[in-house]
Protein backbone atom coordinates (compact mmCIF):
# COMPACT_ATOMS: atom_id res chain seq x y z
CA UNK A 1 0.00 0.00 0.00
CA UNK A 2 1.29 3.80 -0.78
CA UNK A 3 1.29 6.43 1.49
CA UNK A 4 0.54 9.74 0.80
CA UNK A 5 2.95 12.59 1.62
CA UNK A 6 0.97 13.53 4.60
CA UNK A 7 1.40 9.67 6.17
CA UNK A 8 5.23 9.64 5.07
CA UNK A 9 5.98 12.93 6.52
CA UNK A 10 4.42 12.08 9.88
CA UNK A 11 6.08 9.08 10.02
CA UNK A 12 9.19 10.41 8.91
CA UNK A 13 8.17 12.60 12.07
CA UNK A 14 7.41 10.31 14.11
CA UNK A 15 10.88 8.69 13.68
CA UNK A 16 12.73 11.36 14.82
CA UNK A 17 10.43 11.83 18.25
CA UNK A 18 11.08 8.68 19.24
CA UNK A 19 15.03 9.19 18.50
CA UNK A 20 14.85 12.12 20.37
CA UNK A 21 12.41 10.66 23.47
CA UNK A 22 10.00 13.42 23.45
CA UNK A 23 6.00 13.66 22.10
CA UNK A 24 5.33 16.41 20.37
CA UNK A 25 1.83 16.45 18.64
CA UNK A 26 1.88 20.01 18.68
CA UNK A 27 4.34 19.46 15.47
CA UNK A 28 2.03 16.79 14.17
CA UNK A 29 -1.20 18.92 14.61
CA UNK A 30 1.01 22.03 12.59
CA UNK A 31 1.75 19.45 9.98
CA UNK A 32 -1.36 18.39 9.20
CA UNK A 33 -2.58 21.88 9.42
CA UNK A 34 0.16 22.93 6.93
CA UNK A 35 -0.58 19.76 4.57
CA UNK A 36 -4.72 21.16 4.63
CA UNK A 37 -3.49 24.66 3.80
CA UNK A 38 -1.21 23.49 1.05
CA UNK A 39 -4.15 21.43 -0.36
CA UNK A 40 -6.30 24.59 -0.14
CA UNK A 41 -3.76 26.61 -1.67
CA UNK A 42 -3.62 24.66 -4.78
CA UNK A 43 -7.54 23.85 -5.57
CA UNK A 44 -7.58 27.73 -5.22
CA UNK A 45 -5.14 28.08 -7.51
CA UNK A 46 -6.79 25.53 -9.74
CA UNK A 47 -10.07 27.55 -9.67
CA UNK A 48 -8.29 30.23 -10.42
CA UNK A 49 -6.25 29.26 -13.58
CA UNK A 50 -9.82 27.61 -14.52
CA UNK A 51 -11.74 30.97 -14.14
CA UNK A 52 -9.28 33.02 -15.89
CA UNK A 53 -9.03 30.32 -19.15
CA UNK A 54 -12.68 30.61 -18.75
CA UNK A 55 -12.45 34.39 -19.33
CA UNK A 56 -9.82 33.95 -22.06
CA UNK A 57 -12.05 32.17 -23.68
CA UNK A 58 -15.26 34.54 -23.80
CA UNK A 59 -12.95 37.19 -24.19
CA UNK A 60 -11.66 34.97 -27.49
CA UNK A 61 -15.18 34.46 -28.18
CA UNK A 62 -16.35 38.11 -27.93
CA UNK A 63 -12.87 39.50 -29.98
CA UNK A 64 -13.85 36.84 -32.62
CA UNK A 65 -17.21 37.59 -32.82
CA UNK A 66 -16.13 41.83 -33.00
CA UNK A 67 -14.37 41.19 -35.83
CA UNK A 68 -17.25 38.83 -37.61
CA UNK A 69 -19.61 41.69 -37.12
CA UNK A 70 -17.07 44.40 -38.62
CA UNK A 71 -16.23 42.35 -41.39
CA UNK A 72 -19.65 41.80 -42.37
CA UNK A 73 -20.71 45.57 -41.47
CA UNK A 74 -17.81 46.76 -44.16
CA UNK A 75 -18.76 43.79 -46.47
CA UNK A 76 -22.29 45.50 -46.74
CA UNK A 77 -20.95 49.17 -47.05
CA UNK A 78 -18.87 48.68 -49.74
CA UNK A 79 -21.77 46.10 -51.67
CA UNK A 80 -24.92 47.95 -50.93
CA UNK A 81 -27.81 45.50 -51.67
CA UNK A 82 -30.18 47.32 -54.51
CA UNK A 83 -33.31 45.66 -55.15
CA UNK A 84 -35.51 49.01 -56.02
CA UNK A 85 -37.74 46.88 -58.41
CA UNK A 86 -38.73 44.34 -55.59
CA UNK A 87 -39.27 46.98 -53.50
CA UNK A 88 -41.18 48.97 -55.57
CA UNK A 89 -43.58 45.71 -55.77
CA UNK A 90 -43.84 45.09 -52.41
CA UNK A 91 -45.06 48.66 -52.06
CA UNK A 92 -47.41 48.29 -54.78
CA UNK A 93 -48.59 45.10 -52.85
CA UNK A 94 -47.92 43.12 -55.89
CA UNK A 95 -44.98 41.11 -54.66
CA UNK A 96 -46.48 37.27 -53.93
Amino acid sequence: MMKSGLQTAEAMLMATIKKKKKETPFILKNLRRLHYAVGKIKTMKREYVKATNGVLVLNMRFAFLSALSRMLMKLLLQHPIDNTEESEEVRKGEWK
